[in-house]
């Protein structure tokens, strides 16, 4: 894919920003936009209930991030905040990870889908709420910024060597997307390099379910003089997520402020989005965004030191926002489907994945949830592993094995002292544990877990959510794979691959979404096969409304057919009520 090249004219004022930095010096207000103790008095009632039903703080509270954050800003009633660039260190780092990272012909190492779906990355595929991170150049500036902004962008071009998208680079794009997804994977959002067109982001009035934010990744000179007289890293309005009209799109980060580094560009756009879902800074006694500590930092901070960045609801010491993010970021996007109970009788079933090995996947959504699966019977020295993502995972995983009469008493446990490896690796995120004897009742549970205490460096388990993989060796498992539906795989040849496993979204009316990715080879109709459901589309169609499903347990595969044979794929588990 090539970049755009085009850039609007030379700007002249600043409407409304919001940007992500580490320091606060004083910088000359433009615009129209007031600050400090002028802001605060700017701020009629009404401004500030609006503000606060979007924030999720007080109108007190509001009126303390005006009067108290050096870089909040008050823009016709819109909270903004300004901040200068990274400093240069941070920046001539990150711009040296770039460098190494696109030297070669191909960083294949990292890379997470073939170089060909790079701009085609979807986390939740079928979500009505989208998080559109935009790489390669764009237009459709929202009228709320200034018009000398608008117009036509360049991409991201972190090896600063042209238009057209290297290998390496591509897999740079991978990588910003692997960490802003799992920083959003607990939540019913979508967050992806495909460019869903105005209709799937522009909310057009409070009925239209179908909505979401750009984030335009751009070293635009031109913008970047426009908008960031004094060094920037990210531009966003605050809390305008399900806003009408388009107006306050998109969010900015601008690679000349934050440095070209996948880990860099992540964390800004995961930043910069969060401020369009309502979230603002998280600060401390010396800064306005906190840099965390130990291996930790916080997401609404600056995240660019740590390798674990996290929501934070204001546990550490000094912290200056105690915003609940996660409560708020559920009440804007809602939750993905959890795929498995807490107990025995609510155990989600692995699916035999060859060789004697048994998988599955889920997503720790909240500080409570715990995902059980189901081993059945083990022999004594069986493995089973969970690993979270190699790529900015949230999640530190814990592992138990019980027996399923018994699941509050583990009999092994798993997990490992967290430590940096460097700002963007650490160790001891995943877990692995011995079966100890044989045994014909075996499930393993899974669920996130802090590092030590607030007091001692760590951290606490609220933020640590998102997606994990569960594999295991030497257990037979439940047959997960026959029961509601008894069709499966023909693996005659000419038979299409098995589709991938389901992903569910359930509604707010109960209704349930049930979307998949395409089957390689001749496909000419999918049979959607589960609790409950009982479906034939054709080969062109990947997505499902299912309604008035009984509450309970329940599971869905799907079955891809061709004229060689089918094949099914793994079971997607989930609870309704």
């Amino acid at each position: 894919m090539s970049r755009s090249s085009r850039s609007p004219n030379p700007a002249r004022r600043v409407r409304a920003l919001l940007t992500l930095a580490v320091a606060a010096p004083t910088l000359a207000v433009t615009g129209l936009a007031t600050t400090g103790l002028a802001a605060t008095a700017q701020a009629d009632g009404d401004t500030l209930t609006r503000l606060a039903s979007r924030t999720g703080l007080t109108e007190s509270g509001v009126r303390e991030v005006l009067a108290d954050d050096a870089t909040a800003e008050l823009d016709a009633g819109e909270l903004l905040f300004r901040e200068p660039a990274a400093p240069a260190g941070v920046q001539e780092r990150s711009d040296a990870e770039a460098a190494a990272a696109t030297s070669g012909s191909d960083a294949g190492s990292q890379r997470l889908a073939p170089l060909a779906e790079t701009f085609s990355l979807h986390s939740n595929p079928g979500a009505d709420l989208v998080i559109f991170l935009d790489v390669d150049g764009g237009s459709d500036i929202g009228s709320a910024w200034d018009s000398d902004v608008q117009g036509t962008h360049p991409a991201w071009d972190p090896a600063g060597d042209g238009p057209a998208f290297s290998a390496a680079e591509k897999t740079l794009v991978q990588e910003v997307w692997s960490r802003v997804a799992e920083d959003y994977a607990p939540f019913d959002v979508d967050v992806t390099t495909q460019d869903p067109g105005q209709a799937a982001l522009v909310r057009t009035d409070s009925s239209d379910t179908r909505y979401g934010t750009r984030v335009l990744i751009t070293p635009s000179s031109v913008a970047y003089a426009d908008l960031c007289p004094n060094g920037c890293g990210g531009l966003a309005y605050v809390g305008i997520f399900a806003a009408t009209g388009g107006r306050y799109s998109p969010a900015w980060v601008f690679p000349q402020g934050t440095g070209n580094s996948a880990k860099s560009v992540a964390e800004a756009a995961a930043h910069e989005a969060g401020h369009n879902l309502g979230l603002t800074h998280d600060g401390d006694a010396s800064s306005s965004y906190s840099g965390g500590q130990g291996s930790w930092a916080p997401i609404m901070g600056v995240g660019y030191y740590r390798p674990v960045t996290q929501w934070s609801q204001g546990s550490y010491a000094g912290a200056t926002n105690t915003q609940d993010d996660v409560a708020i970021l559920r009440g804007r996007l809602g939750s993905r489907a959890d795929e498995a109970g807490a107990t025995a009788a609510t155990a989600a079933a692995l699916t035999a994945t060859g060789a004697g090995a048994l998988g599955g996947t889920g997503v720790i959504g909240s500080a409570d949830d715990v995902d059980a699966w189901t081993l059945g019977t083990c022999a004594a020295g069986g493995s089973v592993t969970v690993t979270a993502p190699d790529l900015g995972t949230d999640l530190d995983v814990r592992a138990r094995l019980v027996r399923a009469g018994d699941v509050g008493s583990p009999l092994a446990v798993a997990a490992p002292t967290t430590t940096t490896v460097n700002s963007r690796t650490a160790a001891g995120m995943d877990a692995g544990l011995t079966v100890p004897a044989d045994e014909s009742d075996w499930v393993v549970l899974v669920d996130g877990v802090g590092q030590g205490s607030w007091s001692s460096g760590g951290y606490d388990d609220y933020g640590s959510l998102g997606q994990y993989v569960v594999t295991a060796t030497g257990c037979a498992g439940s047959g997960a794979t026959t029961g509601t539906s008894n069709e499966t795989t023909d693996t005659s040849t000419g038979a299409p691959d098995a589709p991938g496993r389901p992903r569910v979204r359930v509604r707010g009316d109960g209704s349930v979404v049930l979307t998949w990715a395409a089957a390689q080879g001749d496909v000419s109709a999918y049979r959607v096969r589960g609790t409950q459901v009982r479906r034939t589309v054709a080969a062109d169609v990947r997505r499902v409304v299912v309604r008035n499903l009984d509450g309970g347990q329940h599971r869905v595969r799907v079955v891809a057919v061709g004229d060689g044979g089918t094949a099914a794929s793994p079971w997607r588990r989930w609870r309704m009520g």
